[in-house]
């Protein structure tokens, strides 16, 4: 049933496109799928979700002709050596240029990581009640 579901918002999503080939990186094409969903009776939050999962997934996607910088040994002077993140990705997860790929693959788009917040501790909520009876 679910496949059923899926099949006929896909089917709706493309109708409603004039090239009939949904493109999920082109905006009015979400927004197309956006109107779908509604169609289809998906709540306004849960569309969003929905779309902005997808526009996240987009951002994480890395080009295959992104420039993989890695360095090799030649007769014991470090070498560096170009080559795309398509390439570098299918060798041997043991050559550096895999490794550099997939350095750049954890970090998703090579932009810099979040940073993990810091989480509360108990002692964050303490208070000095002897401190605030003298206000």
């Amino acid at each position: 049933m679910r496949n059923s579901i899926l099949n006929n918002i896909l089917l709706d999503w493309s109708e409603s496109i004039k090239s009939g080939t949904p493109d999920v990186t082109n905006n009015i094409h979400l927004s197309k799928l956006f109107e779908v969903l509604g169609q289809h009776g998906w709540p306004g939050e849960a569309r969003m979700e929905f779309i902005g999962n997808i526009v996240e997934q987009k951002k994480k996607t890395i080009d295959p002709e992104t420039p993989v910088k890695y360095s090799v040994d030649v007769d014991g002077k470090p070498v560096q050596r170009t080559t795309t993140y398509g390439q570098a990705i299918k060798r041997s997860p043991d050559t550096p240029a895999f490794k550099a790929a997939d350095i750049l693959r954890q970090k998703g788009t090579g932009e810099e990581p979040e940073k993990p917040k810091k989480g509360l501790k108990p002692s964050d909520f303490e208070r000095d009640f002897e401190k605030e009876k003298e206000w």
